[in-house]
């Protein structure tokens, strides 16, 4: 089951595609058969709002995903049949934000930033990696049209 709505909270008076809107998503599935049994994102998301930048964008966004009590179970019975410490935690939260700057009309730049506390719910990596407690991801996209 999964519901993505998108309000308008504001327009700029005379345009339709500019001005603040909120969105949210919720899903859910049973429990056994899936990872994350729970997921909510939900957020603010603005363009035009900059006197003079109309085609610049922003957002802001917070995403969770709960691990299902099916993946903590077998997190536990693993961790008692190994001996490993158990660390699978009860879930991933990603805070996001961004602003897509429009250069020219050709020419954009997205710079992007997000905190994820619990990445990938500390489930064990085939890459033998030690889960993290928290990360931060910075990055940027650039787009050229021709």
């Amino acid at each position: 089951m999964s519901r993505l709505t998108r309000i308008p909270l504001w327009r700029v008076r005379g345009t339709k595609d500019q001005g603040l809107s909120a969105f949210a998503l919720v899903m859910a599935g049973p429990d056994e058969r899936n990872r994350e049994n729970v997921y909510l994102e939900g957020g603010i998301s603005g363009k035009g709002l900059i006197a003079g930048r109309r085609n610049d964008m922003f957002g802001l966004a917070i995403a969770h995903a709960r691990t299902s009590n099916a993946l903590r179970r077998l997190g536990a019975e693993t961790a008692t049949i190994t001996g490993t410490p158990n660390n699978v935690r009860h879930h991933e939260t990603v805070v996001e934000v961004t602003y897509l700057y429009q250069i020219a009309p050709w020419w954009s730049v997205q710079p992007d930033l997000q905190g994820v506390f619990n990445p990938g719910a500390a489930l064990p990596s085939s890459l033998h990696i030690p889960p993290r407690k928290n990360s931060l991801a910075v990055g940027a996209r650039t787009k050229i049209d021709f």
